[in-house]
């Protein structure tokens, strides 16, 4: 795997408009953003001002952005202010709202929460915390000392995340984690996953996501599965009031 500490890139939003607003109208796939604030104010403001982004086709608020409120802490640790952002969202904009959950230890409680508060899906990562020493100087590697562990080590903890949540909310699960082959992608699908995202093998090979849905496609002609969206939760347990996880 990979330990990094990179922070989140975020020149704001005006910025991020002004810069690659433009090209997003002749983009060949929706265009959803990626939001990141401390305080309900200033999600709001950010939703309105993408709702009134034309070529927006949705966004994604990142639940794991410091609370000024709670002394830095990210404000998906906490079911309140979870749902309290997921509704000052809501309330700004009709885009698809996708809530993207901190890595709380049990992130099932803050999922109920924010789906309860309007979110259309929510995403989460299988990249866990991680600790790296200098041998010489027996310090920290990392200037901020912890970072996060991501590659294929971080799949069975995605797949678990995918395999829990898709067991107590009724919207898409959408999860990235070690994702680096086809049987990567179908193992997440039968945990739940109605969408399936990757980032550290994409950083050695920046064609393998359209390669993955290439072969994936050609996997369902090759075995008769014509809609992808039937092989969403097929390793979950049988339960008759679990209702449908396809994607919506």
């Amino acid at each position: 795997g990979v330990l990094h500490a990179v922070g989140t890139p975020n020149p704001g939003l005006e910025a991020v408009l002004r810069r690659h607003g433009p090209r997003w109208a002749a983009a060949d796939v929706p265009i959803i953003v990626s939001l990141w604030a401390d305080d309900v104010d200033d999600i709001a403001a950010l939703a309105r001002t993408l709702e009134m982004t034309p070529d927006a086709a949705g966004l994604e608020l990142d639940l794991g952005a410091p609370d000024r409120g709670r002394s830095g802490e990210p404000i998906g640790l906490d079911v309140a202010a979870s749902e309290t952002a997921t509704v000052a969202a809501r309330a700004a904009t009709d885009l698809p709202l996708i809530v993207r959950l901190a890595p709380a230890p049990d992130v099932r409680p803050v999922a109920r929460a924010v789906v309860a508060a309007g979110a259309d899906a929510v995403s989460v990562s299988g990249a866990v915390r991680g600790l790296a020493l200098d041998g010489e100087a027996m310090s920290p590697m990392l200037g901020s000392a912890y970072g996060w562990l991501s590659g294929p080590a971080a799949k069975p903890n995605g797949l678990r995340l995918v395999y829990e949540l898709a067991q107590v909310v009724r919207v898409p699960v959408i999860c990235a984690g070690g994702v680096h082959s086809l049987a990567d992608v179908l193992d997440y699908l039968a945990a739940g996953a109605s969408a399936v995202g990757l980032a550290t093998a994409a950083l050695a090979d920046p064609a393998l996501p359209g390669r993955l849905g290439r072969e994936l496609a050609e996997w369902g002609d090759a075995t008769g599965v014509e809609d992808v969206r039937d092989l969403i939760g097929r390793a979950l347990p049988r339960r008759r009031d679990r209702g449908s996880l396809r994607a919506r």
